[in-house]
């Protein structure tokens, strides 16, 4: 790993960084790829565990994410953030999971999971993730809880959802309004 490299790491978020770590990790730097998997792999796994709804699922989600990274660091183009890239990798590794898991169980038991955010938020997490709200996400589809996810918890303009999970934009807009409308109609329903 490059010294300018070492430097950029002490910011978990800064995008030099992680640009600098991932053309370390293509030339085959071990401790690069190391210092990029420390700084990004919670929000991976939390992620993906939001997609597949299994502790075990996620961590394998994860991990071949990662192990995409590796292999296919060279192919990083610089088009968008080294995290929107990291992500559209594990999107796209969870849905291939997912259907995986679906074909084989033929359907997945989402209530037998108990919610994750109510056992480990805190604050204004909690309310924002409470049992109606997590409920009435489980109903959505992946295609549009995966939009709600990226838009409200990590931040993504509509723009970047859509080079992430390779869509137009205006497919996730019209993901958005779907997902609100089905929303609000289900905490309608559990308000009653």
């Amino acid at each position: 790993m490059t010294a300018s490299a070492l430097r950029l790491t002490e910011k978990p978020d800064d995008q030099d960084a992680d640009v600098a770590l991932l053309r370390d990790v293509a030339n085959g730097d071990m401790r690069a790829y190391r210092v990029l998997h420390k700084r990004h792999h919670a929000r991976i796994y939390g992620f993906a565990l939001r997609i597949v709804q299994s502790p075990d699922r996620a961590e394998e989600i994860a991990n071949d994410t990662w192990l995409a990274v590796w292999r296919s660091a060279h192919r990083f183009e610089g088009r968008s953030a080294v995290t929107t890239w990291l992500f559209g990798i594990a999107y796209r590794t969870a849905l291939k999971t997912r259907r995986r898991f679906l074909f084989e169980r033929k359907h997945v038991d989402i209530d037998d999971a108990q919610d994750l955010a109510d056992r480990t938020a805190t604050g204004a997490e909690a309310v924002m993730l409470s049992r109606d709200v997590a409920k009435a996400l489980k109903t959505l589809s992946v295609e549009l809880r995966t939009v709600v996810e990226l838009t409200y918890r990590y931040g993504y303009t509509y723009a970047e959802i859509g080079r992430l999970v390779g869509c137009p934009e205006g497919t996730v807009k019209s993901r958005m309004s779907m997902a609100r409308k089905k929303l609000k109609t289900s905490l309608e329903a559990h308000s009653r």
